[in-house]
């Protein structure tokens, strides 16, 4: 069932070692299943940063609280690309409720933080000529609205005052 997922399926033990994961893992970290498994999570899809969600210790401690934790992080794929990886994990328990393993869901969000990104830097560059064509519709003199111009530009792209000019 987990193999028609499209979403990355990571289970493992209560030590984070790999059980099992699915078709879409290997597609997306790079490993197949009999490469991963009996080996521990962070060996083979290391995690660089966590983004949101807190860190390692704040992410165990939610399992461990709450049964389950969400946040993106961003893991290594085998190649070394790193990716921004959308996750929740949840704790799997026995008919006891005693906790028996984790399930991971993961997905790759790298291609929209980029183009987040983007639209970020974007929607700047045109707040930036929005600002220059107020200032010159109240009559500011062409040499103070290219110092804001170029103030603002420097805000925007990080280079020093030199290089700009």
């Amino acid at each position: 069932m987990i193999a028609l997922l499209y979403d990355a399926v990571i289970v493992s033990d209560l030590s984070f070692t790999v059980i099992d994961w699915n078709a879409a893992a290997a597609r997306l970290y790079g490993w197949a299943i009999d490469e991963v498994q009996g080996r521990l999570v962070q060996e083979v899809i290391p995690i660089v940063r966590y983004l949101v969600g807190g860190d390692q210790q704040q992410a165990i401690a939610a399992l461990q609280r709450n049964g389950f934790w969400c946040g993106e992080v961003i893991q290594g794929h085998r190649d070394g690309r790193e990716l921004v990886i959308s996750s929740s994990v949840q704790v799997l328990r026995d008919t006891n409720g005693q906790s028996q393993a984790y399930i991971a869901i993961n997905r790759d969000v790298s291609s929209q933080r980029m183009a987040e990104r983007a639209l970020e830097h974007y929607t700047a560059r045109l707040n930036i000529l929005h600002h220059m064509n107020q200032r010159s519709l109240a009559g500011a003199s062409l040499d103070n609205i290219i110092a804001e111009v170029l103030d603002q530009l420097r805000r925007l792209v990080p280079v020093s005052y030199a290089s700009v000019l």
